[in-house]
């Protein structure tokens, strides 16, 4: 990979079925226009890489990654220049865009959702039981936080606009509840 490349997070899967985890590195490279982003990955804790080409998001972005916490090859990336978060069920092998309506909601002034997203951006990933079935619950920190709880619609979790915000704007870090999706610490300007 470039010299340049920034690396943006590193994550780690649950155990898979035979007991092994896959750990995942994701990289901008901001002089690399038209390049996919970097992510590479580890089947041995770290101790060799291999990068994963199928992800074709441009390489001049802001990224993030973030894992299922239950399913071991569920891995998703949101890759900001792309406005666009990318779910892999296949340990990084293929992607699908899971935008659904994220880029429909609207804000007063019909504010830009990604305007700022070399500044504002966070992915993160927890868990929920529906019907004692557990399913992933999805957030992505730009100016506002979205939340997708179903996997099919995106909705507006953290309140930064109108005239009660339970926000501020500009989201940057995410802690989530490991036991309920809708409580976390946001690290936010």
């Amino acid at each position: 990979y470039p010299l340049n490349a920034r690396f943006c997070n590193v994550v780690c899967s649950i155990k898979s079925g035979t007991g092994k985890r896959r750990y995942y590195a994701v990289a901008a490279v901001p002089a690399l226009k038209d390049d996919p982003v970097i992510l590479m990955a580890s089947d041995d804790q770290g101790v060799t890489w291999k990068q994963l080409t199928g992800l074709t998001a441009k390489a001049n972005t802001t990224v993030d990654i973030a894992v299922s916490p239950n399913a071991s090859g569920t891995v998703y990336v949101l890759a900001t220049e792309d406005q666009t978060v990318y779910k892999s069920t296949n340990s990084g092998s293929s992607w699908t865009d899971i935008n659904l309506n994220l880029n429909t909601l609207t804000h007063p002034g019909k504010e830009d959702l990604w305007d700022q997203s070399d500044y504002d951006y966070f992915l993160a990933c927890s868990s929920a039981k529906v019907n004692n079935v557990s399913r992933d619950v999805l957030y992505v920190g730009l100016k506002e936080i979205y939340q997708l709880p179903d996997g099919k619609n995106w909705n507006s979790f953290g309140g930064i606009w109108g005239s009660d915000p339970k926000l501020h704007t500009d989201q940057h870090s995410v802690a989530i509840h490991p036991t309920d999706p809708n409580q976390g610490l946001f690290g936010n300007d």
